[in-house]
C-alpha cells in the first residue's frame, strides 16, 4: 500500500468512525499499558541501534527547542542596571519559591515545567547577579 493509498484509506476510516480520537486512544493505552510496554521493550531489544538513534535524535531536538526558548527569554534588559547584554551574559536569579532545576538544563523538562520555574526568576546580567548573591550571603567586602 502506497502512502497516498494509506492516507485515503485512513480518511475513509475516520469518516466511518467519527467518535474515535485522542481520548479513545488514551483509554485504550491505559487498558493495555502492560502490553504496550512489553511490545516496546521487545522492539528495543531486537533493534537497539535503531532505537538509540531515535532517542538521540529526539533528545537533540528537545535540546534545540529548549535552547531557542531560553534565548528568547534571555533577550531582554537586566532588571537591575537596565542594560541589554548578549544572551550569554544574562542569568536567571531564582528569587521566589524553591529552585527545582537550573534553567540551563531545562531541556529535560516539559514546557509547562520550564514556564513554572521561569516565573520564580528575575532576569539580570551576570554582574548584577553576582552582586545580588553576595548581598544575600551577607558577605559584602569593604575595600581596604
Amino acid at each position: 500500500m502506497t502512502r497516498t493509498e494509506k492516507r485515503e484509506y485512513m480518511r475513509q476510516w475516520r469518516k466511518k468512525h467519527p467518535g474515535y480520537g485522542a481520548a479513545q486512544k488514551r483509554a485504550w493505552y491505559l487498558r493495555n499499558k502492560e502490553r504496550v510496554h512489553e511490545y516496546n521493550a521487545e522492539r528495543r531489544k531486537n533493534s537497539p541501534k535503531l532505537h538509540r538513534q531515535y532517542d538521540q535524535r529526539s533528545m537533540r531536538r528537545r535540546k534545540e527547542v529548549a535552547r531557542e526558548w531560553l534565548h528568547k527569554e534571555k533577550n531582554a534588559p537586566c532588571l537591575d542596571c537596565r542594560k541589554k547584554y548578549p544572551v550569554i551574559c544574562m542569568d536567571f536569579d531564582h528569587v521566589r519559591g524553591r529552585k527545582l532545576f537550573t534553567l540551563s538544563h531545562a531541556w529535560r523538562f516539559s514546557p509547562s515545567e520550564r514556564l513554572k520555574e521561569r516565573k520564580k526568576c528575575e532576569l539580570v546580567c551576570s554582574n548584577c547577579h553576582r552582586i545580588r548573591e553576595e548581598r544575600r550571603r551577607a558577605r559584602i567586602y569593604l575595600p581596604v
